[in-house]
């Protein structure tokens, strides 16, 4: 997933170079209520903590596949400087449709085998987006802010532990450019973000403390539409 984040960058860094190079017509193009619709590749991480009379286990849990995901958001230039080189500020909430499969492993109680399976879903994050000009249509932003999701752990044995919401900081970085020669008010980018969600313990039906720990990783390309 690390190389996913690499390429992600590094497509920025590429888009970016050429959007500073070809520019584009329309001033704060960007201005107003916007929409996005999501799609790339996702990682769940987690590290599941099972502790019993001060003896534990500690189960890694993590899996890749595509996600996709919903965003509705304002933008705004805040500082005009000179020329095109503006500074601009977004907000958004997004609301992420994995499946949540974070992953799934086998243990064993003596002579009997539990799989175990994680899962982490419903994640909706607030952002911010402070972003900077490279031309009229092109922006380069960092991306700060919270988000939360459900986690839950089954076991083949027949029980289910819900982590209930766990939630905490996101970060990452993003591009967006005009597309206006497909249709006005269009755009597309790139973004990357991760999401820390913190350490919650429960308890469950046979005394055991469990301890769950998600990371949401996600890159992704989005098309959206200024209102």
């Amino acid at each position: 997933m690390l190389k996913l984040l690499a390429l992600t960058g590094a497509l920025i860094i590429a888009t970016t170079n050429l959007a500073v190079a070809g520019g584009a017509t329309a001033e704060n193009y960007f201005d107003g209520v916007y929409g996005q619709v999501e799609l790339g590749m996702g990682s769940i991480t987690n590290s599941l903590i099972i502790a019993n009379s001060g003896d534990s286990q500690t189960f890694p849990f993590g899996y890749t596949a595509p996600m996709y995901a919903f965003t509705l958001g304002y933008s705004k230039e805040i500082l005009d400087l000179e020329g095109i080189h503006d500074i601009n500020f977004a907000a958004n909430i997004s609301y992420n449709g994995t499946n949540g499969n974070s992953g799934a492993l086998t243990q064993s109680y003596g002579g009997a085998t539990d799989y175990l399976t994680m899962n982490t879903k419903n994640i909706w994050t607030l952002s911010l987006e402070p972003g900077y000009y490279l031309a009229e249509q092109a922006i380069v932003y960092a991306k700060l802010g919270y988000g939360q999701a459900q986690t839950s752990v089954t076991s083949s044995f027949g029980y289910t532990a819900n982590f209930g919401t766990q939630s905490g900081p996101l970060f990452g970085f993003g591009f967006k450019h005009a597309l206006d020669a497909l249709g006005p008010n269009l755009f597309w980018g790139l973004e990357a973000y991760q999401l820390n969600l913190m350490s919650k313990s429960i308890s469950d039906q046979y005394g055991n403390t469990l301890t769950s720990k998600p990371t949401i990783l996600f890159g992704k390309v989005h098309l959206g539409y200024v209102f």
